[in-house]
């Protein structure tokens, strides 16, 4: 009977080293042989990970707003998406009154301001994606 088929772990080999040990691939069974996953950190902590990076990165999107919140970010996104950077001082300073005056809640003027720091460092595409992140997660939760 001729042996199973030996694969090798890692093909890629750097100039003047050996290559790695093949792996045999058993014919008699479906399942993959043990494989030494040590590189990644052990597989509870890689999970774990991707998780917690996944939660940070705001994976679940912002949420439902207020009416005057969805205002606000409507502005914000023509003004992130055109770079309109005259717009954005005016914008910012009638966040801060909103904010002050109680209109709009806490949580959602902080997401702006962020958004708005983007903007002035000169990442509009990145607050013009945040803004609109901001409108389609109120399509998307609806009502």
């Amino acid at each position: 009977m001729p042996s199973p088929p030996r694969l090798p772990r890692n093909s890629a080999s750097r100039e003047g080293e050996a290559p790695a040990e093949p792996i045999p691939l058993s014919s008699s069974s479906n399942t993959l042989p043990d494989t030494d996953i040590s590189v990644l950190g052990g597989s509870r902590r890689v999970g774990l990970s991707i998780a917690l990076l996944v939660i940070l990165n705001g994976c679940g999107g912002y949420g439902d707003i207020s009416p005057h919140g969805y205002e606000y970010a409507t502005a914000l996104y023509s003004i992130c998406n055109r770079r309109d950077e005259a717009r954005l001082e005016s914008f910012s300073q009638q966040l801060i009154a909103a904010r002050e005056a109680g209109e709009l809640p806490e949580h959602e003027a902080e997401w702006m301001e962020e958004i708005i720091d983007l903007a002035r460092n000169g990442e509009w595409e990145d607050a013009a994606r945040k803004s609109r992140r901001i409108l389609m997660d109120q399509v998307e939760n609806g009502p």
